[in-house]
């Protein structure tokens, strides 16, 4: 056994070694691409269409190299039974991300390749190429209804309007088709929401010999930084179908759609920049239209490195945030609702976070190295409160193939109310074991709200760390989890003389207009944001 040599702790530096081999990759990728395809793209068009895929390939790539020189580092002579360089393929970055994090083929398979590297004796064995299997969507008749209502509504934009502000995954919680024709009838035809479905499967196999001529065009050189020589031979060996096969198929749709609609002028979107190629390859094409993009979860502006907030920035030329930052835009997420009776309500709803069986970013809340100790600190706080308070506790965590469950040491009731949202109107109060978004709604909600808060696992930035410690000092957020336990119970029978106090309640209201800004009239804000000046 070898211990995790990546700490939460290492995010900036990580970054900074991962931001140089990024660059220096992207611009060797994009003069291979304009060459072998024929293209005359900048660096842009690249960052834009793979940039979050080749971050995120980047972690991977950095953290399997750490575990094997530590493995060496520890135990000298190490052999490996390696597959060497082998196609681990996915269709798009969506199921390129979903293998990274759960598939142990995957793993496998970039362990051997990252081995190569890293002076390991192997011994060779072989193995079968892996993909994600791809499946027709079942289409269920509202999303047929949606497609068919979107469609028509950008046939009308384009007759009768000569703009157009498109919206896509704007990252609604519910009534996506009220909102839509919301936003279409009071901006007078101008905003259009619409929804890039992936494409269909088909048989085309993968070009081995175009993957071969992209490689050798970013390899050698004999690049004095390993990782860049690690990632640019492996590069074509895990990249998607969808940046290589089917790469001219995307462009042309993009292109047909920018010629059917010519109007469109702006793009607004909480998180297709991340993984909905067919979106990135419009917004590509569609450069120098603007393109405005909403924060659309927790970390940002208050963790020490957040990549994808860094990226989101970098690209739009609006961003709008939760409430720090220049253009603050109130997400329907973040709703203060006048009708939340927490008082008459008995269950707690604890809430534990998305935890993947592989890393996957390296500066995730919670990795190897801390997340044995955020398992610690939740059973310690469990032990501590009273059985009475312990009975109301409903545990509410995605299950999904590929994430780590919390199994609790006791029985506890599942959560099973499908949105959130309601869940937190039926809770008395909110219990978290880190600081995510379902902190930020619950404290938008002005829901009592206790965080038990690991600093090794999510270090914030200096400008952020004021407001944290007001939520300390009003006894919502906790790095002792038998404090935690302590307050929980002293406070379940009577919440108001804690969370509505002035101190509390300030505290609250600070936080929440730096980090979770509320407004129940989002839609006219948004409208304001996103139609054109008349």
């Amino acid at each position: 056994m070898i211990d995790y040599p990546i700490s939460s702790l290492d995010a900036a530096q990580i970054k900074k070694e991962i931001g140089v081999v990024f660059d220096a990759l992207l611009s060797k990728v994009a003069a291979a691409y304009n060459e072998v395809f024929g293209l005359n793209k900048n660096e842009k068009y690249y960052k834009i269409v793979l940039g979050r895929w080749i971050y995120h390939f980047l972690h991977n790539l950095y953290e399997k190299r750490a575990i094997l020189n530590r493995a060496i580092t520890k135990h000298h002579d190490v052999w490996m039974e390696s597959c060497g360089k082998t196609y681990s393929l996915s269709f798009d970055s969506d199921g390129y991300n979903q293998m990274s994090y759960s598939s142990h083929d995957f793993n496998y398979q970039m362990y051997s390749g990252v081995a190569e590297f890293c002076g390991i004796k192997k011994k060779y064995i072989n193995i079968d190429s892996i993909a994600t299997p791809r499946t027709t969507p079942n289409i269920t008749k509202k999303e047929s209804l949606r497609s068919s209502l979107q469609h028509f509504i950008c046939v009308l934009n384009r007759f009768f309007r000569n703009r157009m502000t498109l919206v896509v995954s704007p990252y609604y919680q519910k009534n996506s088709l009220y909102n839509a024709l919301w936003f279409f009838i009071k901006s007078h035809g101008e905003i259009v929401h619409h929804t890039f479905s992936p494409l269909l499967p088909s048989n085309k196999e993968l070009d081995i010999s175009l993957r071969m001529e992209l490689s050798r065009k970013i390899c050698g050189n004999n690049n004095q930084n390993q990782l860049l020589n690690i990632a640019s031979e492996l590069f074509f060996y895990f990249i998607p179908q969808s940046f290589v096969e089917y790469l001219n198929t995307y462009r042309k749709n993009a292109v047909d759609w920018i010629k059917e609609y010519p109007h469109m002028n702006r793009m607004f979107t909480a998180n297709a920049i991340h993984t909905n190629e067919a979106f990135k390859y419009l917004v590509a094409e569609a450069q120098p239209r603007e393109l405005c993009i909403s924060q659309h979860g927790a970390g940002y502006g208050f963790s020490e490195v957040q990549s994808s907030e860094d990226y989101e920035n970098e690209l739009a030329n609006y961003y709008f945030t939760w409430g720090w930052g220049d253009h603050v835009l109130p997400h329907p997420k973040l709703l203060s609702d006048r009708a939340i009776r927490y008082k008459s309500n008995k269950d707690i709803v604890f809430t534990f976070p998305t935890v993947t069986e592989y890393a996957g970013l390296l500066e995730s809340f919670f990795i190897a190295s801390t997340y044995q100790h955020t398992i610690n600190l939740t059973d310690q706080l469990f032990e501590k409160i009273t059985p009475q308070i312990l009975a109301k506790i409903v545990l509410r965590q995605r299950q999904k193939k590929g994430l780590r469950m919390y199994n609790p040491k006791i029985d506890m009731r599942k959560d099973c109310i499908p949105l959130f949202q309601e869940s937190l109107k039926r809770a008395r109060i909110h219990l978290s074991n880190h600081i995510g978004t379902p902190v930020l709604e619950s404290l938008s909600m002005n829901l009592p709200t206790i965080i038990v808060y690991d600093p090794a696992a999510h270090k914030l930035r200096s400008s952020a760390i004021h407001f944290f410690e007001e939520l300390k000092n009003a006894q919502i957020l906790f790095e002792d989890s038998l404090k935690a336990a302590h307050h929980l119970n002293s406070i379940y029978t009577n919440i108001d003389e804690w969370w509505m106090s002035n101190t509390t309640q300030a505290a609250i209201r600070s936080f929440c207009f730096q980090f979770a800004r509320s407004d129940r009239n989002w839609k006219s804000a948004w409208l304001n944001a996103l139609k054109f000046d008349t």
